[in-house]
């Protein structure tokens, strides 16, 4: 508490050049996440997925518990509490296909006789299925085990492993971010799609100044947004990998806007008889 700072940092930086990125990176493409799934373990085609729909950081992803995910079954999705009990705490959502990839990854656990609860790490590190004991004693899974899984994907041929020589003992970056790179196709799809920008770094859990301090939108604001500012739901599509549901999806939408439609026409049928 008597400590005394003897250099002017303040001054010092100012010397400082300015940064310089080396690499130019950027988001995964929709076919890139496609070809990661199909290498991937279920349990990491949940996490890619989590990550690539709801923007989580990977250091998020170890933390996470089966009670921190709270289902929106209007919207087949779910709403994920981030750091939770922490003054860093926020919420998030995931698309219809990462809460159906994440239930049959618990839905698996279960079925190997492990006793799910709420406290229960929603993803763990591998275990032997037939150790009864071993399956009730879940260890949750690492950041660093989650980055290194992701990494490890290079036979889906999306990250090339690159060849070290004498002359070039250490790697060189990629343009692609093993795991930052999902969060950032979340930022980048969400946005071009046409979420209301502040909306989309809620959901990342990005402080934005005294905009972060005074504007408090609501969860049903979040997901469902207005005509002005549009919401989760609206972005779904852009953030849905398999093309498959991707079709399921939009003729989900096109039969709920052919219901208001009908709801609408009776509406004005009703007002042109009571003219009558």
């Amino acid at each position: 508490m008597n400590e005394i700072t003897t250099l002017n940092w303040r001054k010092i930086n100012r010397y400082q050049p300015e940064h310089e990125d080396c690499v130019e990176d950027r988001p995964y493409t929709r076919e890139e996440i496609q070809r990661l799934l199909e290498a991937a373990s279920p349990r990491d085609r949940a996490i890619i997925l989590l990550m690539a729909s709801s923007g989580l950081r990977v250091g998020a992803i170890s933390a996470l518990t089966i009670k921190s995910l709270e289902p929106i079954d209007k919207y087949d999705i779910y709403k994920i509490t981030v750091y939770r009990k922490s003054k860093s705490q926020y919420f998030s959502f995931c698309t219809p296909e990462t809460r159906k990839e994440i239930d049959a990854y618990v839905e698996w656990r279960n079925r190997m006789g492990e006793r799910l609860k709420p406290e229960s790490p929603l993803f763990r590190k591998e275990f032997d299925t037939q150790d009864i004991i071993q399956a009730n004693n879940p260890r949750p899974l690492s950041t660093g085990a989650i980055r290194w899984n992701i990494f490890r994907l290079e036979k889906s041929g999306v990250r090339i492993p690159q060849k070290l020589t004498e002359q070039n003992m250490l790697p060189k970056r990629t343009e692609l971010m093993a795991c930052h790179a999902l969060r950032k196709r979340l930022d980048t799809e969400a946005t071009k799609a046409g979420m209301n920008p502040l909306y989309v770094e809620i959901i990342e859990g990005h402080a934005s100044g005294l905009k972060h301090k005074y504007f408090r939108p609501s969860e049903s604001d979040l997901l469902e947004g207005n005509d002005k500012m549009l919401g989760y739901i609206y972005v779904i599509d852009a953030l849905t990998i398999n093309e498959e549901n991707r079709l399921r999806r939009e003729n989900q939408i096109l039969q709920i806007n052919k219901d208001k439609l009908e709801a609408r026409l009776d509406k004005l049928e009703e007002m042109y008889r009571s003219l009558l």
